[in-house]
């Protein structure tokens, strides 16, 4: 009964991986690995990890599982894999080793962050538009939020304080005093 509960769990978790350090290679990818990645089982099993996962080259994970060894077992790191129809995932990697009486496996398990990184892109574009537009305005130009602390502002407002903009944000009017 534990070995099946156990292996329902692993196959029904986030994208997974398990990789033979030795080797370099995938000894095991679960179902969400198999789905996001568009791979058959088939295919990930033996695959080597450079093949996967973008940046790794064959011999870098001796630094990896010396960092895992040296720290509280667990690392969270950005990576980037590839899919099968040759498209990029960014993913957020959780890595720690797994050992039994015959061997230590790294586990990787991974989270798609593609369209956090591409909002974050998004909104940094955004924020560089407002600001370029803000400015050119020679009006004062202030805003703040609920509870009077501003969020921003032009230069044109902060020169007529004495200040830059980066003094005046995140600060309320009886800071400023």
């Amino acid at each position: 009964k534990s070995v099946l509960f156990n292996r329902f769990v692993v196959e029904n978790a986030a994208p997974m991986v398990w990789v033979d350090p030795k080797t370099e290679k995938i000894v095991y990818a679960n179902r969400a690995s198999l789905k996001q990645g568009g791979y058959t089982a088939e295919e990930m099993q033996g695959m080597p990890l450079s093949d996967f996962a973008i940046g790794v080259e064959p011999g870098s994970l001796r630094l990896l599982m010396g960092t895992l060894n040296k720290s509280e077992g667990v690392l969270i790191f950005d990576g980037r894999h590839r899919c099968k129809d040759g498209s990029m995932v960014d993913v957020e990697v959780t890595a720690f080793l797994a050992a039994d009486d015959e061997r230590t496996l790294l586990v990787l398990t991974v989270k798609d962050i593609t369209a956090i990184k591409r909002a974050n892109a998004q909104a940094s574009r955004h924020t560089g538009v407002m600001s370029a537009l803000i400015n050119a305005i020679p009006d004062l130009i202030f805003y703040k939020d609920t509870q009077g602390v501003y969020l921003g502002c032009n230069k044109a407002f902060a020169r007529l304080h004495g200040r830059t903009v980066e003094e005046i944000t995140h600060r309320t009017v009886y800071d400023l005093l």
